[in-house]
């Protein structure tokens, strides 16, 4: 039997739907119809004649991207889309008429991407949305008549097989670039895709942070933790790994080896041949960087890529850092890391917001990486997740045996070790702790500089948040909280199609 709510192979819980029991709403000062309540530890603005407490409903994540379909027979496009609503007609009538108040009153706020946006009312910041099971059932009949009761708590993206609702990513307009290859040479890259020499198990991209707020139940006051501050640049990886490489005589003359690639990739896995080795891989957040996706040797007879007529400024980031630290990172040790201040050699911001540069110190021009976590291959074949502390001891010993990249690297700071329930002892651990102490959290200006400017900073900007580790973890997770401020500039930054290569590459879909 289908589920009728469910989870995509692409579900992402930071950009989903779930079905809250609504809590107490609580009055805003000097407004009269409308009060905040709290969804997952988010604040949100409610009318007050719509939302009461005890109210099952669907609440939709801030910067997720919902059903078009549903938004048109809601008639929640905003009223520059109005065509798109089921009561156009309608609205282009009093349009015509020049009622343009009483049509506006007839639609809704959504841009024609279906885009969940954080906004503030009454001074409050309000994240997602929040939407009843009448709205839902104008959109698929089958909802009409569930008990919503028994699915309290579910998170989804899928709506009876059918997508309702996926990260926003921004649409912007590709610039144009110079060919950066020519068509002999993609012919061959096509051939040599299939050649993974990654062994598979040997790396690994970062996994996704979870938010503090749809993550809270998964802490307990008992746990001891680390605090960190999260800083804003782009995500980098390097590791000293086992790649693979196929036993084929290269002649150099190019129809010949491209023959023996045929040849080799048609032999059966048994006979297929392969020398092993260990060599330096690095990537931005979901990409390999370096030439090491495909095969590649001093060999090679295949045309090679001019890197001066192609990389980008964070290319050029990603590739400073690859060419810094090679022969640097011990075999089996892969580094996570930030990378921030400015591209080389130039006053762009590696990340930007609001038209500052998140600087972290650092001079235009220069830059520096933040290692935030380590994993080692044993002998064994496992993967040893390095504890908060030893990620601090090997970067301090990562600087020590190599100090000519001291300048280049950042120390992950840390703001708190030790119990959470000694953070805000004044909370009670048996009544609502993990909705208490997330909100303390959230306005904690004196320890975690919540809502402040960032101070690691000589530009005036918004501190990003901070990242919660549990220590001894067995399901190794962090959590991040991000402040309000900094969400509104990034919110109002991806309105004006001002989008961080991160966000796109990590949120963007083949």
């Amino acid at each position: 039997m289908k589920e009728i709510f469910s989870k995509s192979k692409n579900f992402k819980q930071e950009y989903c739907c779930t079905i809250v029991r609504l809590g107490e709403v609580k009055d805003i000062p000097n407004y009269d119809s409308i009060g905040v309540t709290i969804v997952d530890n988010y604040t949100m603005v409610v009318r007050k004649n719509e939302c009461h407490e005890g109210d099952v409903l669907f609440y939709a994540a801030n910067e997720s991207e919902l059903n078009n379909d549903f938004l048109s027979v809601n008639n929640l496009f905003e009223i520059g889309e109005y065509e798109k609503n089921s009561n156009a007609e309608d609205i282009a009538k009093l349009l015509s008429e020049s009622k343009n108040d009483e049509a506006k009153r007839l639609v809704g706020f959504f841009n024609k991407y279906g885009r969940v946006k954080m906004i503030r009312l009454g001074g409050t910041p309000s994240f997602g949305f929040l939407f009843s099971q009448e709205a839902m059932a104008k959109w698929d009949k089958n909802i009409v008549n569930i008990d919503m009761q028994k699915f309290i708590g579910v998170e989804f993206d899928m709506v009876n097989g059918i997508e309702f609702c996926k990260p926003y990513v921004p649409r912007i307009k590709e610039p144009k670039t110079r060919e950066r290859h020519g068509a002999h040479y993609k012919r061959h890259m096509r051939i040599l895709k299939k050649i993974e020499r990654i062994i598979p198990g040997e790396f690994a991209f970062h996994y996704d942070t979870q938010s503090v707020e749809r993550n809270a139940s998964k802490l307990s006051p008992t746990d001891v933790v680390d605090i960190s501050v999260k800083c804003d640049g782009t995500s980098f990886i390097m590791g000293n790994i086992k790649v693979r490489e196929p036993k084929i005589w290269m002649t150099r003359i190019p129809f010949i080896d491209e023959l023996m690639v045929r040849l080799f990739l048609k032999l059966p896995a048994r006979w297929q041949k392969w020398n092993e080795h260990y060599e330096e891989v690095y990537s931005s957040r979901s990409k390999i960087r370096s030439d090491n996706e495909f095969y590649t040797s001093k060999n090679n007879p295949f045309v090679q890529v001019d890197e001066a007529t192609c990389l980008t400024g964070l290319d050029q980031v990603f590739k400073q850092y690859g060419t810094l630290l090679k022969g640097m990172i011990p075999e089996g040790i892969t580094i996570y890391g930030e990378i921030i201040g400015y591209v080389p050699n130039t006053h762009t911001g590696i990340q930007t917001r609001g038209g500052k540069v998140y600087d972290y110190g650092c001079q235009p021009g220069e830059n520096k990486l933040m290692i935030y976590r380590v994993t080692q291959m044993t002998q064994e074949g496992t993967i040893r997740e390095y504890e908060v502390s030893e990620v601090l001891d090997f970067t301090h010993q990562f600087i020590a045996k190599n100090p000519q990249i001291a300048n280049n690297i950042f120390l992950l700071p840390i703001l708190y070790h030790g119990q959470l329930s000694m953070l805000y002892p004044e909370l009670s651990t048996e009544n609502h702790w993990h909705e208490n102490f997330v909100a303390k959290l959230k306005q904690d200006k004196d320890l975690f500089k919540m809502e402040c400017k960032e101070p690691l900073c000589n530009n005036s900007v918004w501190r990003e948040g901070i990242v919660i580790r549990v220590a001894n973890d067995p399901i190794k997770e962090a959590y991040k909280l991000k402040c309000a401020n900094y969400l509104k500039t990034e919110s109002d930054d991806i309105s004006k199609g001002v989008v961080s290569e991160d966000l796109l590459e990590g949120y963007s879909q083949e």
